[in-house]
């Protein structure tokens, strides 16, 4: 690696750094809700766009340029026509994750510093939350404000998977990583199944899967990931009559999201192309409406359209670290696809609150550094 390039490379890592420390900043400043706000949104999109303008030869090819220009141009159209500002902010950052994080590659210290500062934060954030049990259920408290179990499940499923991350990336022996990846399983799972977010577990079960077989083909997963993104919806509807009385993990394999998905289809219809934004409101039942797809690509697709969905898909497939992976951070990236499970069926990637989390995983360790040094 040239002076320059490593120069940029460090650069690039103060950047990502910058990301994941915003959100929580802004949180325990008291700005916004949750994880993140407009501000922070703005800010985090600012931070990516250097780290993209720094790697500009490095992320996005000359053959690839009209393309990406005509898609955000199309993306500029539909801010104009829905006025979904966050949407548009949220799905740039998402693509400048993935464009930066498949092209750039890092240390093995300064990724294994990342995986150790997301756990850290993570855990702080999780410590605050005050659980409390009513009639046998259990309720998530974020100070005053309850939070969903789904979201409960979620974020100690990004926990988990920084978690496998870093026991990959430092230890070297294979009989302990195993063992320590078998305890951190069964912890991530038993805590997990008590939040009742059966797509947290599935992705984590998904996990223990490619785990075990470990010639898994990467790249060929994840194609197959995104066009079960598509194909997954046209099942689960068609299958409904079937399998309608079906109990999966203690709850009908059926909890609505047949009618949420038909019904984002039906919006999609009538504006495929720039979409509809945020304002035409998906229908569940009587009285009943969500924001949510409960898929990323239908998701991008109803609100912004189909070209920006493509787009995302490119951003998605297309990469040196997408393209290759190192025997000493495979776990890493299993762990990514396995979130790309969860986006299946949640709006997960998609959601400001977490992209960045899981984005993270895909920081690839640079083979031209030794993988002498650990951090432990």
């Amino acid at each position: 690696m040239t002076r320059v390039n490593r120069d940029r490379q460090r650069l690039t890592f103060v950047l990502m750094l910058a990301i994941l420390i915003c959100p929580f900043a802004l949180r325990y400043m008291g700005v916004g809700q949750f994880l993140t706000s407009t501000i922070g949104l703005v800010l985090i999109c600012s931070f990516l766009m250097l780290s993209t303008l720094i790697n500009f030869k490095m992320v996005i090819n000359n053959k690839d340029l009209v393309l990406f220009i005509g898609a955000i141009s199309l993306l500029l159209l539909s801010l104009l026509k829905n006025k979904s500002f966050g949407v548009v902010i949220t799905f740039l950052n998402l693509c400048m994750f993935l464009i930066v994080l498949n092209n750039v590659s890092f240390s093995l210290k300064q990724v294994q510093f990342m995986r150790v500062f997301a756990i850290v934060l993570l855990y702080l954030m999780i410590s605050e939350f005050k659980i409390r049990w009513k009639n046998g259920v259990m309720w998530i408290y974020d100070g005053y404000d309850k939070i969903n179990l789904n979201t409960y499940g979620v974020i100690l499923l990004v926990l988990y998977f920084n978690v496998v991350s870093l026991i990959d990336l430092s230890i070297k022996k294979k009989i302990v990583k195993y063992i320590l990846f078998a305890i951190s399983t069964a912890v991530a799972v038993y805590y997990i199944s008590q939040t009742d977010c059966r797509s947290a577990l599935l992705s984590a079960f998904f996990l223990i899967g490619l785990v075990i077989f470990e010639k898994a083909n990467y790249k060929k997963i994840l194609f197959l990931l995104v066009i079960a993104g598509f194909i997954v919806p046209v099942i689960y509807i068609s299958l409904y009559e079937v399998l309608g009385n079906v109990q999966f993990l203690g709850k009908s394999l059926y909890s609505g999201r047949q009618a949420v998905w038909l019904n984002t289809w039906e919006i999609i219809k009538t504006a495929p192309i720039l979409g509809s934004g945020t304002s035409e409101r998906i229908y569940i039942a009587i009285g009943e409406l969500t924001d949510s797809a409960h898929n990323i690509y239908l998701a991008f697709w109803k609100t912004i359209g189909l070209a920006p969905m493509l787009l995302f898909v490119w951003c998605l497939l297309n990469g040196k670290n997408i393209n290759s992976i190192f025997s000493y951070n495979s776990w890493t990236k299993k762990t990514f696809l396995a979130c790309m499970v969860v986006s299946l069926v949640e709006t997960l990637l998609n959601d400001p609150n977490y992209n960045f989390l899981f984005m993270l995983l895909l920081m690839n360790v640079d083979d031209d550094f030794s993988y002498r040094r650990r951090l432990f």
